[in-house]
C-alpha cells in the first residue's frame, strides 16, 4: 500500500510481489492410463466427466499464474489492470469443464467425508490400513489389475477418483483426501456437478493467498491456466471447444519476467472478452437473498460478483457497483459446511438470478462513471503496474 511501511518494502525487494506458488500436478501417469481408455469406454467417461481428459492436454507454466496472483483484487476478488477487471465465472468454467450446470445438481460439500471402507468398495477391495489405502500408487495398482481383467466400468471408476485427487481436488502429495473421494462419489453416484466447488476453491484460495501475502495455490491449476490464456491470447481459428481453442492460441514457453511484461502490457483492448466458446445470452448474477453469488467449495465459502464481469458474457459495464453488490465474505472450513451457513447457501441456489439483455446492446465496453471509479480502484490497490511507476517516482 501507499504507506511509508509500504514504500520502504518496494524499496527493498523492487518487484514486492507475493511469494504465491503454483505447483503443477504430476499427470504423465495420468496420461498413460487415460490411453487405455478406447472406443466406447472413452466416450462413456467423456459422457459422464466432461472434458476431464482434456484437460491434461494443458502444458501449464506455473510462473504465469504466480504472476496473474499478483493481480489479484482483495477487496473486489477479482483480477484488476491499469484499466479493466476480469475473474473466473461460473459460466466461464462451466464450458471449460464441459460439464452443463442445467443437466445436473450443484455440488455441497457438507464438511463429512466418506468412511475408507466406502473408498474400498469403490476399488473392489476389502478394507486395508489406511497408509496403503489413499496413496497413488495403491490407486494405480488397481487401475493395472482392472486394466487386465477388462474391468472397463472399475477402471473407470479409479481413473477418475484419481483426476480429481490429483487434477481437480489435489489436497496433498502422493495420497487421495476422503474429501476427493466425497467430490467423486458425489458426481458418481448423484450426478452432482463440481463446477461451483473448483470455482469456489479457486477464489478462495486467491484470497488466502492475498490475505497473507504468499502461500501455494491449492485449486484446479490446469483449470485456471485455462482461464487465464484464454483471454490473454487469441487463438488463430475459431472453434466452439476450449481446449482445441487453446491449442491454436500455440503459447510459446516464458520466464517469470517475460510473463510479468506481458500481463502489464495487457489492456482492455487487448483482453479477448468472450471467445466463440463462450458465447451465451445470460449469466447468473445473483442467487436468493445475496446480493450477488454465493460459492460453496470443499475449503470453504466465499462469495464473487459477476456484475463486475459482464464483459466477459458479451454486454458492457454500466453501473458502478454500489458497496452492498461489493459486499464480500469468506467463510473457513467446518462452519461453511455446518450450520446456518450452508443452509442459507443451499436455499439461496435454488433462486437463481440470470440477466443478459438488460444490460442492453452486445458490447465490450465500460461507461465514465464506471472507468472514473476503476481509476480510484487502482490507486487503492496498487496493483503490480502501478506499484512500479511509484517506485520508479520515488526513487527518482
Amino acid at each position: 500500500m501507499a504507506t511509508p511501511l509500504g514504500i520502504y518494502i518496494l524499496r527493498v525487494e523492487p518487484c514486492s510481489w507475493h511469494h504465491i506458488h503454483a505447483k503443477i500436478p504430476d499427470i504423465q501417469s495420468l496420461w498413460y492410463w487415460g490411453i487405455s481408455l478406447k472406443g466406447q469406454w472413452c466416450k462413456t467417461f467423456e459422457k459422464k466427466h466432461g472434458n476431464l481428459i482434456n484437460i491434461l492436454d494443458i502444458e501449464v507454466q506455473p510462473v504465469a499464474l504466480e504472476v496473474l496472483a499478483q493481480y489479484y483484487d482483495a477487496f473486489q476478488w477479482c483480477f484488476t489492470s491499469r484499466d479493466f477487471q476480469i475473474a473466473p465465472t461460473l459460466k466461464e468454467y462451466e464450458r471449460l469443464l464441459g460439464l452443463p450446470l442445467e443437466a445436473s445438481p450443484q455440488y455441497f460439500h457438507r464438511g463429512k467425508t466418506p468412511s475408507w471402507s466406502s473408498m474400498a468398495k469403490l476399488l473392489k477391495r476389502k478394507e486395508e490400513p489406511k497408509w496403503s489405502r489413499r496413496n497413488l500408487p495403491y490407486l494405480e495398482e488397481r487401475l493395472y489389475q482392472f486394466r487386465q481383467d477388462e474391468d472397463w466400468p472399475a477402471f473407470m471408476d479409479a481413473y477418475g477418483l484419481l483426476i480429481y485427487g490429483i487434477v481437480l481436488f489435489l489436497h496433498g502429495d502422493d495420497y487421495i483426501d476422503l474429501v476427493v473421494v466425497d467430490a467423486y462419489r458425489a458426481k458418481k453416484d448423484r450426478g452432482e456437478n463440481p463446477t461451483m466447488a473448483l470455482l469456489a476453491n479457486t477464489y478462495y484460495t486467491l484470497n488466502h493467498c492475498c490475505e497473507w501475502k504468499g502461500g501455494n495455490l491449492r485449486c484446479c491449476i490446469p483449470l485456471l491456466y485455462l482461464w487465464m490464456t484464454t483471454h490473454l491470447f487469441h487463438s488463430k481459428v475459431k472453434s466452439a471447444c476450449p481446449i482445441e481453442d487453446y491449442k491454436w492460441c500455440w503459447i510459446k514457453t516464458m520466464s517469470r519476467d517475460l510473463w510479468a511484461k506481458h500481463l502489464d502490457q495487457a489492456t482492455e483492448r487487448i483482453i479477448r472478452w468472450y471467445p466463440m466458446w463462450n458465447e451465451r445470452e445470460e449469466i447468473i448474477v445473483r442467487c436468493g437473498g445475496f446480493p450477488n453469488v454465493p460459492l460453496l467449495g470443499t475449503q470453504g465459502a466465499i462469495n464473487y460478483n459477476p456484475e463486475l464481469l459482464s464483459r466477459q458474457a458479451g454486454y458492457p459495464v454500466i453501473k458502478v457497483p454500489s458497496e452492498e453488490d461489493m459486499n464480500p465474505f469468506v467463510i473457513h472450513g467446518l462452519k461453511a459446511h455446518n450450520g446456518e451457513f450452508y443452509k442459507r447457501i443451499r436455499h439461496a441456489w435454488r433462486s437463481v438470478i440470470r440477466r443478459g439483455k438488460e444490460w442492453g446492446t452486445r458490447s465490450c465496453g465500460t461507461s465514465a462513471d464506471y472507468r472514473n471509479w476503476l481509476k480510484d480502484q487502482v490507486k487503492k490497490i496498487e496493483p503490480p503496474q502501478h506499484r512500479d511507476r511509484e517506485i520508479q517516482a520515488y526513487e527518482a
